[in-house]
């Protein structure tokens, strides 16, 4: 059994057009159609290149007489803020320092800094004035003589003398000067009640009576 091959009815072939119109009715216009970003825009100021060998322009700054110096911080901080509108900060007053401690005070508590333990211990010391007899004959002769009561200095050319007198001691007995007492004397503390424990001991061991006494008494003195 042979079979025929029967071929498919072809479609007349139309060729395709490289451009189309774009409808009317279509929202977005073919992008083949759009001006590129920018086509419109025209530069009102080209940039101006200056040739290397051109001597006619300059771009250095012109010659100076004297050279510049270098700027501190306090001048560069007062150029920023001049620049940014602001004004320069004037530098703060130096704290109020005591005379006598050397500490900072001010004027609110002045009266408490001047009852402070430190500004107490920094004064100088007041020495008490002399209680002199100002009346004095003997006084009125040295300070005619140059001599100063309240200059805490003693007499003499260089100032070495005495300043103050010796002290003095009471003395409550009648012996001379320069005597010094024996310890243990009969009579005086401790040494009577020994003499009266041995007198008593040899009365009782010889028999007593009033020339034993005598004798007693002649040994012990």
């Amino acid at each position: 059994m042979q079979t025929t091959f029967v071929p498919f009815k072809q479609r007349p072939h139309r060729p395709r057009s490289r451009s189309r119109s774009p409808s009317p009715d279509s929202e977005t216009p073919d992008w083949r159609l759009q001006k590129p970003f920018g086509a419109g825009l025209q530069r009102k100021r080209h940039v101006k290149f200056v040739p290397a060998t051109d001597t006619s322009l300059s771009t250095s700054l012109p010659p100076t007489t004297a050279p510049t110096t270098a700027k501190t911080g306090a001048e560069v901080s007062s150029l920023y803020l001049s620049l940014i509108g602001l004004s320069t900060p004037r530098p703060a007053a130096p704290p109020k320092t005591c005379p006598d401690c050397a500490l900072p005070i001010t004027d609110a508590d002045a009266a408490t800094h001047a009852t402070s333990t430190a500004h107490l211990a920094a004064l100088p010391h007041a020495h008490p004035p002399h209680p002199y007899d100002r009346s004095s004959k003997g006084l009125k002769v040295l300070m005619e003589s140059g001599w100063d009561p309240d200059a805490r200095v003693g007499l003499g050319r260089e100032g070495e003398g005495m300043r103050y007198p010796l002290k003095t001691v009471p003395k409550d007995d009648k012996l001379g000067v320069g005597v010094k007492k024996r310890k243990g004397v009969a009579g005086t503390g401790a040494g009577e009640e020994v003499g009266k424990r041995v007198r008593g001991r040899l009365m009782g061991e010889l028999g007593g009576g009033v020339d034993v006494q005598e004798i007693l008494n002649r040994r012990m003195e």
